[in-house]
């Protein structure tokens, strides 16, 4: 038969030399190609496994050599299965590496470096070692070795076509599958020389004709790709390079959009904030109080007319010098200079209230007593930006509470000169005070009997003076007393205590629509008595100036103020004009002189007597026409209850 006598030994020898030949001349040849078009390939995977296959047709080489029956090596047996094994290890591994290196920079010289390397180390291994394992024993046939090397390799090349599979988009779509079927051809001859029994049999040529068949495959992928498609594969990589720059053209028509339109939002963020700027300073501006601003470094950046009108200093002149020498202040007893409140902003981050007894030095040398406070101002992280001053002038203040003191000096003689006399005057005057006030009453049972309606109010006249009189001589008592008598102190409730004033004063007035608005109350420490007359006083002169006034209102309670708990009297009154402010505490002493305004004289004088026998301070505000408001301070309980506002 054809087949026998082609595979007879005689025949052998040069059929596995023309199959292994032409395998070798086929991987050399695609190598060849390759390298000579790698400026064509669109990627690495074709140049790695050219220079791959270049190693294993070596390698192939040395498996044809190494047969047994050609005779090179002689002293060490059929080396022709060992150099087979190793090349398809060196074939199956590069091509499962390979579609690494689709995309990827390669470094041919460390490449060929490498499979240099690895080569030698085979041919050490096997000739000079002799450590390679053996594939093949004479009388026995195949080794465990061997065969299970075949199954390893026929399982690499199966990854390598999966890998191969998953990058498809970087293959053209023929070459792709050119190369697929040469792997599986290759797995097929793997396959194949794993049923080999004898070196003439059917399965020997069958695998020789596989490998064949995929160098082949091999050869004609790598002459598509860089002979015949390098054409397709430049409008190919043109038309992925026009692809990404269209995809790039739309991210950056998308940037520019989305750029325009930050650009919109920070234009409108800024005329808001120049918006907010500038209401900012005509707020600071418009207000009766001084205001400085700070930058970060401590330089002034604002300040509204009020504040240069009490400095000295303009801002195009107060911006180019520290913001001390502008704002330089000194303690009122000592005349000696203040830490700068603006330093210390900086350093503790704090509010800083200045004392009352602080003076500004103005830019012409003259002093002017102010108070107020000092505040950083911080970014919504927390970062402190500059400060803000906001201080006012007192000098009025300072100027009342010196009258006021010296009223209250006057006011210490008068009682001593009255606490001599008090006693005798009051018993003289009572006694024909009561008999006229008798005989009026007496008079105005009478009336019915003929008075006419003007004697009826004669006499009413001359019972309302009696009355006023009498009023005035307890009143002279109380006051004369109180520089003598213990006071009874306990707690009081505030509340309650002014509830029941207010009720007296309902009770007096059943003709008026009143009402009382009580805010937050603290606690107290003093005589029930004394502070029921302070309120008794302080109310009903609150009722009074209100008389004949259209919405009036009534205030009290109290609140803090530099630390002290201070009660309070308010009302809506006709109020009483601030520069007679010397005269409000004094005894006689009148601010208005209309009939139904009229008292005694001598309430607020008792008031401050009292105030001033608990160890407290009192003081008022008023304008003409706006009302009055009456502020005192009295010792606090150190539990103090609280009465929120009703």
């Amino acid at each position: 038969m054809p087949v026998i006598y082609f595979l007879s030994r005689q025949n052998y020898n040069l059929f596995h030399s023309l199959a292994d030949g032409a395998s070798i001349v086929i991987a050399a040849s695609a190598f060849m190609i390759i390298w000579n078009s790698r400026a064509r390939v669109d990627n690495n995977y074709f140049l790695y496994t050219g220079i791959a296959f270049l190693f294993f047709a070596f390698l192939d080489l040395m498996h044809l050599l190494g047969n047994k029956n050609m005779g090179v090596f002689p002293e060490y047996g059929n080396l022709g299965p060992t150099f087979y094994i190793a090349s398809r290890y060196v074939l199956s591994i590069s091509l499962l590496i390979a579609p690494f290196f689709i995309s990827r920079k390669l470094n041919t010289t460390l490449m060929f470096a490498g499979y240099s390397l690895v080569t030698l180390l085979i041919l050490l291994s096997i000739f000079h070692w002799q450590i390679f394992p053996a594939c093949i024993v004479e009388g026995l046939g195949l080794t465990p070795f061997k065969v299970v090397s075949d199954y390893i390799i026929c399982l690499i090349l199966l990854g390598a076509m999966g890998l191969l599979l998953i990058n498809r988009q970087a293959f053209d779509s023929r070459v792709l599958w050119i190369i697929v079927f040469s792997i599986i051809l290759s797995i097929a001859t793997g396959l194949t020389f794993t049923l080999y029994t004898d070196p003439f049999g059917v399965t020997n040529m069958g695998g020789h004709l596989f490998q064949i068949a995929s160098f082949y495959l091999v050869y004609l992928a790598f002459i598509e790709t860089s002979l015949t498609k390098p054409q397709e594969i430049l409008f190919r990589k043109l038309k992925q390079n026009e692809e990404k720059l269209t995809l790039n053209l739309q991210q950056l028509d998308q940037a520019n959009a989305e750029l325009n339109q930050e650009i919109a939002v920070r234009k409108r963020a800024e005329v808001e904030l120049r918006r907010q700027r500038e209401w900012f300073q005509v707020t600071l501006s418009s207000i009766g109080d001084a205001v400085i601003a700070t930058d970060a470094a401590g330089r002034i950046t604002f300040m509204n007319a009020v504040a240069e009108a009490l400095t000295g200093w303009t801002l195009p002149d107060a911006s180019q010098i520290p913001v001390k020498n502008v704002f330089h202040i000194i303690d009122e007893e000592t005349h000696r200079e203040v830490e700068s409140p603006v330093a210390r902003v900086f350093r503790e981050g704090v509010v800083v209230n200045l004392a009352n007894n602080t003076l500004l030095v103005r830019k012409d040398g003259t002093e002017v007593p102010i108070d107020d406070s000092v505040a950083p101002i911080r970014d919504q992280d927390g970062e402190t930006l500059g400060v803000v001053l906001i201080f006012r002038d007192i000098i009025e203040r300072k100027q009342a509470e010196r009258s006021q003191a010296e009223h209250a000096a006057k006011l210490e003689e008068i009682n001593k000169e009255l606490e001599s006399f008090s006693y005798s005057v009051s018993h003289d005057l009572r006694a024909p005070l009561r008999a006229i006030i008798g005989y009026a009453q007496m008079i105005l049972k009478k009336q019915a009997e003929g008075f006419d309606e003007e004697a009826r109010r004669w006499v009413q006249m001359i019972k309302d003076n009696a009355e006023r009189m009498g009023r005035l001589i307890d009143d002279l008592l109380a006051f004369s007393r109180l520089g003598r008598q213990e006071l009874a102190k306990r707690s009081l409730d505030m509340e309650e205590l002014i509830g029941e004033v207010w009720q007296e004063l309902l009770a007096i007035n059943p003709d008026r629509d009143l009402s009382l608005k009580i805010s937050r109350m603290a606690a107290a420490s003093g005589d029930q008595a004394l502070i029921r007359q302070v309120y008794g006083n302080l109310l009903g002169n609150a009722v009074k100036f209100t008389q004949g006034r259209t919405g009036a209102l009534i205030e009290a309670g109290s609140c803090i103020q530099d630390g002290r708990e201070v009660y309070y009297v308010r009302d809506n009154g006709i109020g009483f004009d601030m520069k007679l402010y010397g005269k409000l505490f004094g005894v006689f002493q009148r601010l208005h002189d209309e009939e139904e305004y009229k008292g005694t004289g001598i309430g607020l004088s008792l008031v401050q007597r009292i105030i001033h026998r608990h160890g407290g301070k009192i003081w008022a505000d008023g304008k003409v026409d706006e009302g009055a408001a009456f502020y005192f301070t009295l010792p606090q309980e150190e539990n103090r209850s609280i009465i929120d506002e009703k």
